[in-house]
């Protein structure tokens, strides 16, 4: 028994750095978190603009996949 005492320094860093690593991540998600909802706050005050940026997210997914709009059920020749 005599070895828990040696360790205990051990111990509390080990839970300093998972507690240090936990409010990092809170940190970092609450960021986003905000980001994101002043993007939802501007595309909600200006509908006009997030058609626009909608439809350039479509013409850019249709470029970067080649088999976009293809009809993949469709049987092809055997």
């Amino acid at each position: 028994m005599e070895t828990a005492p040696q360790n205990l320094p051990f111990l509390f860093a080990a839970f300093a750095v998972a507690w240090l690593v936990f409010a990092a991540y809170a940190v970092y998600m609450s960021w986003k978190r905000q980001a994101l909802q002043r993007e939802v706050q501007e595309l909600a005050e200006n509908p006009a603009q997030s058609d626009s940026i909608s439809d350039s997210d479509s013409d850019t997914r249709s470029h970067s996949n080649p088999a976009a709009g293809r009809d993949t059920n469709a049987a092809g020749p055997e």
